[in-house]
């Protein structure tokens, strides 16, 4: 009886890593499809930044000439 148990037991730990290895194995595909998503989203990001247009600042306009000089 015993040996029936523990066969049953090595089938079930058989199955289970079969699973583990061939979710071991979707990983790296799955973790490059996001560094690639993620390298998107970053460049994506960076061109909204970059296409930002940053206004001259405002100055007001110098009084006398001292004022002027004194910028």
């Amino acid at each position: 009886m015993s040996k029936e148990i523990i066969e049953k037991l090595d089938a079930i730990e058989a199955k289970q890593a079969e699973g583990i290895s061939a979710v071991e194995a979707k990983i790296p595909a799955a973790v490059a499809a996001v560094k690639a998503e993620m390298a998107e989203m970053v460049s994506a990001l960076e061109a909204k930044v970059a296409s930002i247009n940053m206004p001259e600042f405002i100055r007001t306009p110098a009084k006398t000439v001292r004022q002027d000089v004194n910028r």
